[in-house]
């Protein structure tokens, strides 16, 4: 028999609780509640299974969303919102061109890509189905031609200079002239 217990995330920390009884989720206030059947080394399971740098890239964006949601005067779990995607696509847009960007700076494609998938993961580590995907699995085909472009209308990556032929030339002298 195990317990059930809640799982709570607050400031990039694990706490268990075993308060509710029922299997609802509830999202108030950037906590993500889920009800879930627990052994004792459930949450070291959590802890380990997350890469510190990247949770808090994550605990960001959704730091970032759920103000977005409520300056919107919306639930931050799209409990009531019929067609999430339209939302999503509102906070990519705004994303990108910076207003809610975290250095308040336009950001490139790849950027506003990580920051949605943050929000998606972060409904799916609570069991909720994520917002950003279709009935098949995949990207929604709005956020998708969004995103696609984004990526035309970012500028070129800078290119990388080369190495210059007489420097590649040295280096193979001087290396044949140590192997003699």
């Amino acid at each position: 028999y195990r317990p059930r217990c809640w799982i709570v995330r607050a400031d990039a920390m694990w706490m268990r609780r075993s308060e509710p009884q029922d299997d609802t989720i509830v999202v108030g206030d950037g906590l993500l509640i889920s009800a879930n059947l627990l052994g004792p080394d459930d949450a070291a399971a959590f802890d380990a299974s997350i890469v510190p740098l990247h949770a808090r890239s994550q605990d960001s964006s959704w730091a970032i969303w759920t103000t977005f949601c409520r300056a919107l005067g919306t639930d931050p779990t799209l409990a009531a919102i019929d067609d999430p995607v339209l939302l999503l696509q509102l906070f990519a847009q705004r994303y990108r061109d910076g207003r809610i960007a975290p250095r308040q700076n336009p950001v490139r494609s790849r950027t506003v890509e990580d920051a949605l998938r943050a929000v998606g993961q972060g409904f799916a580590r609570v069991g909720a189905p994520d917002p950003r995907l279709n009935e098949s699995g995949h990207l929604d085909f709005r956020l998708l031609r969004q995103l696609k472009g984004y990526t035309r209308a970012d500028p070129p990556s800078a290119p990388s200079k080369s190495i210059p032929a007489s420097v590649i030339i040295n280096a193979l002298n001087v290396d044949a002239t140590h192997k003699t």
